[in-house]
């Protein structure tokens, strides 16, 4: 009996002192600019990452509509870019790595004729300069081609449309509130000319950490089995 609870004691200050916990790193890419353009006006939008570590390697894909023309891409703040406009591959590098720093600047003209533009990151992976990749999803930004004129007339209309709907959700009915509030949340997203969906924040694994664990699971177990070994031998020796 005594045995057994020797075993079970090494075993657990192995567990207290010889696991490794792998924490999982978090960050976020923003596509920072305006999200209203008139026909035939130039502009610009900067990529920005921020994360919890030193982030050295950003690559994946930038695609723009058609509509989206003129476009430049070069890299900012002391990144390295490399960019095949064939596919829109991109991969973006600095060795001292960085947590928070716009690294992208893409430039366009908005086309002449009016409608809705869009910029879409894909296929992203952060590495940072512990060599840890962390892969993200996609982030899209609409940008909004109008006159100033149509812009504000669209802001009118979606401003009544939002009260009429808010106003036709009855206050008696508690089933009825909750899906009338999931349709206007729906409407309002779908109504929304502004709406400028260009985050993309996760908390995602590192890739390593079902390799951490399973070592940290074998050394427990060859830490347990030496002292044990060297119980036996010690009671022998007594």
């Amino acid at each position: 009996m005594k045995r057994i609870k020797t075993i079970i004691t090494i075993m657990l200050i192995c567990l207290l002192f010889g696991t490794t916990i792998a924490l999982a790193v978090t960050g976020t890419v923003l596509i920072n600019g305006d999200s209203k353009v008139k026909p035939g006006e130039e502009k610009s939008l900067k990529i920005k990452i921020s994360s919890d570590e030193l982030v050295g390697v950003l690559s994946g894909k930038i695609e723009t509509s058609s509509n989206m023309e003129n476009v430049t891409i070069t890299a900012l703040n002391g990144w390295n870019l490399t960019h095949n406009p064939q596919t829109g591959a991109f991969n973006i590098y600095k060795a001292e790595g960085s947590k928070s720093e716009e690294i992208i600047e893409i430039k366009y003209t908005a086309s002449k004729t009016e409608g809705t533009a869009k910029i879409t990151l894909s296929e992203l992976n952060l590495t940072t300069t512990n060599y840890e990749t962390i892969q993200y999803q996609d982030v899209v930004k609409n940008i909004t081609i109008a006159n100033e004129d149509n812009q504000n007339n669209n802001e009118e209309n979606n401003e009544e449309q939002n009260n009429q709907v808010n106003n036709d959700v009855p206050e008696l009915n508690i089933i009825g509130n909750e899906e009338n509030n999931q349709t206007n949340n729906t409407q309002n997203n779908q109504i929304g000319n502004n709406t400028d969906n260009t985050t993309s924040d996760e908390k995602i694994p590192q890739t390593g950490e079902d390799n951490y664990i399973l070592i940290s699971i074998a050394a427990i177990v060859i830490l347990s089995v030496i002292f044990y070994i060297k119980y036996m031998q010690y009671r022998k020796n007594v």
